[in-house]
């Protein structure tokens, strides 16, 4: 959430550039955008998704919010519409887990990253093997196949770039209660 953000933005040093460019791959819920469009009023935040109806809705919410620095355009992280070294900053969380070409996708950030520019990925996986079921469970309610379960797959899905790893900050998700959901959405 926020503070996964915020900590992104500490560690890329992205806060000090003057105008910076910063590209989010997909986000349905907009989350990540509004919470840099606000931290980063300076920034110049290009959002992408696949999905036409995650546009419209980031659109209608970005208005709600009175965001004016984020630009929303529908396009295919396999393939991005923008010219190498354009963006200071590439944010991808957990989207990447859904591309088909994952590694066609993870090419694309890098060669749109400026050089010194940053890929912050924000991936979320399976500390503890989860049981087979779950899993298949999960993957016929999401329609797609994971395939990227520990951090030592996504390590090697992002290791054929010469860039290494400079800040790596596991969490684990906490237990909450069904309830306690319920309250909060």
């Amino acid at each position: 959430g926020t503070k996964t953000i915020q900590e992104v933005i500490l560690n890329s040093f992205i806060w000090y550039k003057k105008n910076p460019k910063i590209l989010e791959i997909g986000s349905n819920t907009w989350f990540s955008s509004i919470e840099f469009a606000t931290l980063l009023p300076h920034a110049q935040i290009t959002w992408i998704d696949i999905n036409h109806q995650s546009i419209s809705h980031a659109i209608k919410k970005s208005k709600s919010f009175w965001i004016k620095n984020v630009e929303f355009i529908q396009a295919d992280g396999q393939s991005l519409p923008f010219k190498d070294w354009e963006f200071d900053l590439v944010f991808c969380s957990n989207t990447t887990s859904f591309i088909k070409d994952k590694k066609a996708a993870v090419w694309e950030y890098f060669r749109v990253l400026k050089p010194q520019g940053i890929c912050a990925v924000v991936p979320i996986y399976y500390i503890d093997e989860p049981p087979i079921q779950l899993l298949k469970d999960i993957e016929d309610a999401i329609w797609t196949t994971i395939d990227i379960r520990t951090s030592t797959d996504w390590k090697t899905l992002f290791s054929f770039s010469n860039d290494k790893i400079i800040y790596s900050n596991p969490h684990r998700y906490e237990d909450i209660s069904i309830k306690t959901i319920e309250e909060y959405t």
